[in-house]
């Protein structure tokens, strides 16, 4: 075998091992994706139970398209008061535990513009597939935690966002640190958030890969031109 090749072969194989151990770092970089800031879930929910959520959407009713709004803009009296039934509810929550709050990657199946989910039974259905579980108490929720009531048994109509004290804020009626059982409900779960969350998103896997190649294609190519030099200077 001719030196020139034996050398190509040898920079080859060194750029693979030192490349090998960002390979290694993926798991590392998926938990640092997800970490759950509950201090910030909590902030957010405080500063926006009488605000328009941050996206700038508002569900003013239950089967209807939400309303375009000024995000993070004071609410009308008639939207702190809407619909007890649950329409902007799990909206709030949504971006309360999401990136604008907390920072999970809540999915937005709705729509790309509107964050989040707007369903009670699809956020409980998102958060119980592995990021969540249930417990028996309030007693056994943390301050972001989330509640979600059966307002009369016919099924999961309502989410509020857990803040401590055995206190919650909410949406569809606006309610800052009111106690959870002012609620009226025949119903309740409470759903504890598990952190980091289990089961990595679409967008968090697509997030890392992207950033796994770009990291190695400019490794490589730093490494390549070192041992490039390093061979010429013999």
């Amino acid at each position: 075998m001719q030196a020139p090749e034996r050398s190509r072969k040898r920079m080859a194989f060194i750029e693979c091992v030192m490349i090998f151990p960002l390979l290694l770092m993926i798991p590392c970089m998926v938990q640092a994706q997800q970490q759950y800031h509950r201090q910030g879930a909590v902030a957010y929910a405080q500063a926006y139970f009488e605000k328009y959520c941050t996206d700038g959407w508002i569900f003013r009713t239950c089967s209807g398209d939400p309303v375009g709004v000024i995000g993070g803009g004071v609410m009308t009296d008639e939207d702190k008061n809407a619909n007890p039934h649950g329409c902007d509810c799990s909206h709030f929550v949504s971006c309360a535990i999401g990136e604008p709050g907390g920072g999970l990657d809540v999915d937005h199946p709705y729509s790309p513009y509107v964050y989040g989910y707007v369903g009670v039974v699809a956020l409980g259905g998102w958060l119980l597939s592995g990021r969540a579980e249930l417990v028996d108490s309030v007693n056994a929720l943390q301050p972001s935690d989330v509640i979600q009531y059966d307002r009369d048994g016919t099924g999961w109509k309502h989410s509020v966002v857990y803040v401590g004290s055995e206190n919650i804020c909410a949406h569809s009626i606006s309610r800052l640190s009111e106690p959870w059982s002012n609620v009226d409900y025949s119903g309740v779960r409470f759903i504890h958030i598990l952190t980091p969350t289990a089961i990595p998103t679409l967008s968090e896997w697509k997030r890392i890969f992207f950033t796994m190649v770009m990291l190695s294609l400019v490794l490589a190519g730093f490494i390549h031109d070192i041992l490039k030099k390093i061979a010429n200077s013999f």
